[in-house]
């Protein structure tokens, strides 16, 4: 048995939160207990990952403090919301693939949970290793990111802007989880049998919709998931090899939410 509640969520679009019933859990096909909450954007805005990489908290680029809470809040919130009673003891673990920069590992880490980032690109891991180990001050460091953009400047004040960032100091931050990252493929690297059953909850952040075959990903995340675990989701379905057909030898799949919901439901959410 399962229960199913679909609502609005504002800009957000539809948050979708699907939970098998416990005793069910038992039955004859071993399905697990799990959840899945899928935020996702509205049809109608313009939204791509790389721009979301200068959404991240950790640089300040005159980016609404409304639009970034798009992005994180909801998932701290429903973190917050699901696990009410965190042990110190035994924090639940939580696993962020496609972690970029760091900052959404760092402020789960700072809810009381054990937080693992995923990141494959090492330009990535290299860049948030500067920010968080060789800052010492909020501010510290800074860049001027449109300056090789010529794109609807209305001056050429637009293009050099600067930008300070981080806007704090993360050395300072009060981590009461782990915090920790591994580099390398998330299907790589978590596709092991010592990680089956290892992971209270999995955020995914504009990370659903990187890979060739997003059915491995569904795959990968309910078998690392503990009976119970739960599935956060964040982001679009733009599809980055979907204008790749032909050229790579791998045929990407690219399902509609509606399917990748069916496929959910197979694999225990």
């Amino acid at each position: 048995m399962y229960s199913e509640s679909v609502r609005e969520t504002g800009s957000l679009g539809l948050e979708y939160n699907k939970e098998l019933d416990r005793a069910s859990a038992s039955n004859a096909k071993g399905v697990s207990t799990q959840a899945i909450i899928c935020f996702v954007s509205d049809a109608d805005e313009n939204v791509s990952s790389p721009p979301r990489i200068w959404l991240d908290p950790s640089f300040q680029l005159e980016v609404p403090p409304s639009d970034v809470d798009k992005c994180y809040k909801p998932i701290l919130e429903e973190l917050d919301r699901l696990f009410p009673s965190r042990c110190k003891d035994r924090p639940p673990c939580r696993l962020v693939p496609g972690a970029e920069l760091r900052r959404l590992v760092l402020e789960i880490s700072c809810l009381g949970f054990i937080s693992q980032g995923n990141e494959f690109s090492y330009y990535m891991m290299i860049c948030s290793s500067f920010i968080l180990y060789q800052t010492d001050t909020a501010g510290e460091w800074t860049i001027y990111p449109w300056v090789h953009s010529n794109c609807n400047s209305l001056s050429d004040n637009d293009q050099l802007r600067p930008v300070s960032f981080p806007d704090i100091l993360p050395t300072s931050a009060v981590i009461i989880g782990g915090f920790s990252m591994c580099g390398g493929d998330f299907a790589e690297v978590y596709n092991d049998p010592s990680q089956e059953g290892s992971w209270d909850a999995m955020v995914t952040c504009f990370f659903l919709d990187t890979e060739h075959n997003i059915v491995e990903y569904i795959e990968i995340i309910s078998r690392i998931l503990r009976d119970g675990g739960v599935w956060i989701n964040f982001g679009p379905l733009l599809y980055h090899f979907a204008d790749a057909n032909g050229i790579e030898e791998e045929m990407p799949i690219e399902l509609s939410l509606e399917d990748v919901k069916i496929v959910a439901l197979q694999y225990g959410f």
